[in-house]
């Protein structure tokens, strides 16, 4: 089970990591631009508090996936913040994390992908995450979750940004 955990992180991080970074660095955020309505997460997570201050801290909950067994479901030790381009959502900062309560912000550089221990964690679990240092406005955070070798699920929390 340990090596299928480690294959996990591995695959997690890596599809994370090009995801996020690959071929973007033309696209910027688009201040006050509205995005459109998300619908629901297909993973259930939930920020807390609901309105946040750049670089302050909050909790991130992540529970297990329904409609798939949860004993087996992992998650990585990153999530993307993203923000609205005006046609699609973009990452733009990776958001470790681990449930001990260390965390980490770190912007997105196509060029120089940060550096992440590959290491995945059961769910359900709550981590502290640190938000980024950007304007007031709608983001999201995006996550995966690994149900099995060959199936992850993506999913999303909306975050509030209000002013100091």
């Amino acid at each position: 089970a340990s090596g299928w955990i480690t294959a996990m992180s591995s695959a997690l991080l890596v599809a994370g990591l090009v995801a996020s970074c690959g071929g973007r660095a033309a696209m910027t955020c688009a201040p006050g631009a509205e995005p459109p309505s998300q619908g629901e997460s297909r993973v259930p997570m939930e920020l807390v508090p609901s309105l946040v201050q750049a670089g302050t801290v909050a909790s991130l909950s992540v529970q297990p996936v329904p409609d798939f067994d949860s004993s087996a479901q992992l998650i990585g030790s990153v999530s993307y913040w993203q923000c609205w381009t005006g046609s699609e959502w973009m990452d733009t900062h990776v958001l470790e994390r681990t449930p001990g309560g260390s965390y980490r912000t770190a912007p997105l550089d196509p060029v120089t992908p940060p550096t992440i221990e590959a290491v995945a964690y059961p769910l359900p679990e709550v981590f502290t995450i640190e938000i980024p240092d950007v304007r007031t406005g709608t983001y999201r955070i995006r996550d995966y979750v690994q149900i099995s070798p060959d199936v992850s699920v993506e999913g999303f929390v909306m975050v509030e940004v209000g002013g100091g």
